[in-house]
């Protein structure tokens, strides 16, 4: 059985999407890291060194929570998102984090 905290959402769009830094991998480990990114940037003010963090608790649900998006129109009508490293826009019709409201809006356009 998988739980929420070993589960990772694959997505279509991943390889030249980078709307989501860290799809793929489990959430567990993206929590972690972005806990202990907090850390690091504490350890780097000496009074907030020392202060106590707790541990990051992801929200639910993993998929389909995005209910705002910023997103380009490029050649042929296509709305999504600028592709890695470009200004080629990336039509995103399977994205797996968009609200399915926002979804269907975007599909309509």
């Amino acid at each position: 059985m998988t739980t929420e905290s070993d589960a990772a959402v694959e997505c279509p769009h991943a390889p030249a999407c980078p709307g989501c830094s860290g799809i793929g991998r489990p959430i567990a480990a993206q929590l972690a890291d972005k806990g202990e990114r907090v850390r690091r940037a504490f350890a780097d003010f000496g009074a907030l060194a020392a202060v106590a963090t707790w541990p990051v608790r992801g929200a639910a649900p993993i998929t389909d929570y995005r209910t705002r998006a910023k997103l380009a129109v490029g050649r042929g009508a296509r709305v999504g998102l600028f592709a890695r490293g470009g200004h080629d826009v990336l039509d995103i019709p399977a994205c797996r984090v968009l609200a399915p409201a926002v979804a269907e809006t975007v599909a309509a356009v």
